[in-house]
């Protein structure tokens, strides 16, 4: 019950802990995420242009080597850290090396040793390009020895540069990559024009591709081994709701001219003058079970349960405004065991999809006042949000914590004991009274606990994993631009 509690399940069974050892760590980790005190931060700046990722915790990040002189990327210059959890024993480390390529996106696999790494040519004919997706042992840099096609090159139709847009995920032995052409706005703002995306998911261990996809994808996340939530913006001309939140089993994907939905969740429908230009959804860690990795053989006592997941969804509109939906993984469950639609664009499956109505007042949390990074970041049942308080300028960053046995148990302490000083419940009933965006006024329902976090984290992102929290801010020295990472360990 205290691993359930914690959002947590046992480490394997090889770590080298009692039951007594188990819980006396547990209760360490539990009581620094209560307390959220900070230390000084280890500090990490990289000079732009850079790429960067963080999967767990593990902080990549690559810069650029220009050595012929006509300002062409000859090199990718990649670090990886390793970060230390007091509470997990896990050993922070460092180490690099170079790819003799300038490499556009990368993700990485901690426990499967993997590191994924994109790099592109454009061909002879325009408006196309071949993109390389290179399959590594992260710890070495060497071809990763799992899969059976080492480089795997896909054709996409436009260069993976800006203002183009391109995202990479990967859960398990799956990876997916997506990536659209960004659209200049016209001055009619209700006319929305969406182009079509690039989606495919590959299974990196064979090679072989698993799904493939055009249509008006923004963003998307793993939810389980073979579901993805990908998140569609209609046309002005499709649906006047804001966002549709899409689940497919793109392994059971056997017909070349329709999809199958397994279920459609609608945001709430937009009032006229508003327009919707843009959406992103979060969620981590990955599905799947964790296990033992040779190649960073940490004795974890305990890691976040896979079940524990909380997808963030931002919504941004044309007047200026940002909404964000914090949905439970098992609000979206609820709804994967019916008929799945078959559709011959994925948007179609608004016409059977579930209206806001019917599962979003009471299954997730909405917030209106939020801060302007364009993505919420998550891991497991906790988020890091900044929110913006009524008066002007006035914002404040929290951390959520949308665990459902964590909620009850407090309640149960504050009924006995009254309320604790570290934490406090959030029950937001956040409503749009006044806001003009959505037909009518609507409210949410769902609790979760909340934890003010110091001024410090006033600017940047804020990113979290299990035993700590990372703030990325944009800065400018004497040398040019940089990105800042201040890495804070909580457990």
């Amino acid at each position: 019950m205290e691993l359930s509690i914690a959002g947590m399940v046992d480490g394997p069974e090889s770590s080298p802990f009692t039951s007594q050892e188990r819980m006396a760590r547990l209760k360490d980790y539990v009581s620094a995420w209560e307390a959220l005190q900070f230390q000084d931060p280890e500090t990490i700046k990289v000079r732009e242009p850079c790429i960067w990722n963080m999967t767990g915790g593990l902080l990549s990040y690559g810069t650029f080597d220009t050595g012929h002189g006509n300002g062409s990327a000859t090199t990718t210059n990649l670090v990886f850290r390793k970060l230390a959890s007091r509470t997990r024993c896990i050993e922070g480390r460092v180490w690099s090396y170079d790819v003799p390529r300038k490499v556009y996106l990368m993700d990485t696999d901690l426990y499967q040793d993997l590191l994924i790494l994109v790099t592109m040519d454009p061909t002879i004919e325009a408006q196309c390009a071949i993109m390389h997706i290179s399959l590594h042992q992260l710890s070495t840099g060497e071809a990763h020895p799992k899969a059976h096609r080492p480089l795997i090159d896909h054709e996409v139709a436009y260069e993976i540069v800006e203002p183009n847009r391109c995202f990479i995920s990967t859960c398990r032995n799956y990876v997916a990559i997506l990536c659209y052409k960004m659209v200049n706005s016209d001055d009619d703002q209700s006319d929305v024009h969406v182009s079509d995306a690039m989606f495919c998911i590959y299974d990196w261990e064979s090679g072989d591709l698993a799904w493939c996809i055009k249509d008006s994808i923004r963003s998307f996340t793993f939810i389980s081994e073979s579901h993805v939530l990908l998140a569609l913006l209609p046309n002005s001309k499709d649906s006047p709701c804001a966002g549709v939140l899409a689940v497919v089993n793109f392994i059971d994907q056997h017909r070349l001219s329709c999809y199958s939905v397994t279920t459609a969740l609608l945001l709430p429908i937009l009032a006229t003058n508003s327009v919707a230009y843009d959406i992103s959804v979060r969620s981590s860690p990955p599905p799947g079970v964790v296990g033992p990795s040779a190649a960073f053989p940490d004795p974890i006592p305990f890691s976040t349960a896979h079940d524990s997941r909380l997808i963030t969804v931002n919504l941004h509109l044309h007047q200026s405004k940002q909404f964000l939906f914090c949905i439970p993984l098992s609000t979206i469950r609820r709804f994967m065991g019916g008929e799945a639609q078959v559709v011959t664009r994925l948007i179609d499956c608004v016409e059977q999809g579930l209206p806001w109505e019917s599962w979003g007042p009471d299954g997730s949390q909405m917030t209106w006042r939020v801060g302007q990074p364009a993505v919420c970041y998550s891991w497991g049942n906790r988020c890091s949000v900044e929110r913006t308080g009524q008066v002007w300028r006035s914002r404040f960053p929290i951390c959520c914590d949308f665990n459902p046995l964590l909620f009850k148990q407090h309640l149960r302490d504050i009924q006995t004991n009254g309320e604790l000083e570290n934490s406090s419940v959030l029950i937001d009933n956040a409503n749009t009274n006044g806001t003009g965006i959505f037909q009518g006024d609507m409210s949410t329902s769902l609790p979760c606990m909340m934890k003010r976090m110091p001024g410090l984290f006033l600017f940047g992102v804020v990113m979290l994993n299990e035993d700590h929290l990372v703030r990325l801010t944009a800065s400018v020295d004497n040398d040019g631009d940089i990105q800042r990472f201040d890495i804070y360990q909580i457990s």
